[in-house]
């Protein structure tokens, strides 16, 4: 897969839809851990490739603190 082709965006924009339609659809109650964890790896998945960039907390640390 080429990093930037439309294939690839149209991936990334899938998953940052899923994402949202998942938040929209948990705003009024409170969201199981399970179906957190799964978002929770999405989003670590959508950027792998951060240009230098990182995150406060790896993927392992940030699910420990959701269980």
């Amino acid at each position: 897969m080429v990093e930037y082709s439309s294939k690839y965006k149209s991936e990334i924009f899938e998953q940052f839809c899923y994402i949202i339609k998942k938040l929209d659809e948990n705003h009024k109650k409170t969201m199981g851990k399970e179906e957190l964890i799964e978002l929770i790896k999405l989003v670590y998945l959508m950027n792998p490739d951060s240009k230098g960039k990182t995150r406060k907390r790896t993927l392992e640390e940030t699910i420990a603190l959701v269980k």
